[in-house]
């Protein structure tokens, strides 16, 4: 007697193969680049951009003032030639999008530092930045940051941590906020080495259209 397998009810199955269907049509809209699932889609479109190779992703951060719609985070990455800060946001009818990135080419000093502000407003009541910096020298053991406005009306130090990738080299990154618009300086030491600088500096925005 042979026994016949149990159907699933028609309206099961049916919502099974639309729920397949989806699946696949979000699946290949991602692979497409027509719509982001994951925050790396955008930043491997910001590296193509600028044409800097591929980067390994040290820092990611929400932005807390980006509110008005969907989400938005700031990613620091790099490889041997450069630092890169770039945004990225996200909405439901979008996915993930790049928003504006700046890349800063790598030297051959103790360290390399990269100061960014971020998340443009019409009139802001604080002024977001954040510090990304690759630590170069193996004999540096510490980097201070010393932000100082415009007009140089004030200043102050602010310190950082050195971290340590996986594959072995060393970065730090620093977020702060500022009532004016400022430059960020540098001093980095260890025993029988110490550097010191100005940062290089960009402003990032999310509306870009070029990416």
């Amino acid at each position: 007697m042979k026994l016949r397998k149990k159907r699933l009810p028609t309206r099961r199955r049916r919502a099974l193969r639309w729920l397949a269907a989806l699946v696949l049509l979000v699946g290949a809209c991602h692979w497409l680049d027509i719509y982001g699932l994951t925050p790396d889609r955008a930043l491997r479109r910001q590296e193509q951009y600028f044409a800097t190779g591929r980067t390994e992703l040290d820092a990611v951060i929400q932005d807390p003032y980006r509110t008005d719609s969907g989400v938005g985070i700031l990613t620091a990455s790099q490889n041997e030639d450069v630092l890169l800060m770039g945004l990225s946001h996200w909405s439901l009818f979008e996915g993930w999008m790049p928003g504006f990135a700046w890349p800063v080419e790598r030297t051959d000093g103790a360290v390399d530092v990269y100061a960014a502000y971020y998340s443009w407003e019409s009139s802001p009541d604080c002024h977001p930045y954040a510090v990304y910096g690759s630590v170069n020298d193996p004999q540096v053991t510490t980097v201070e940051l010393t932000v100082r406005d415009w007009e140089g009306a004030w200043e102050y130090t602010l310190e950082t941590e050195i971290q340590t990738a996986e594959d072995g080299h060393r970065f730090f990154f620093r977020t702060f906020e500022a009532e004016n618009l400022c430059d960020v300086f540098y001093r980095a030491y260890g025993e029988g080495v110490e550097a010191t600088g100005k940062s290089e500096f960009m402003s990032l925005q999310y509306d870009w259209s070029y990416i």
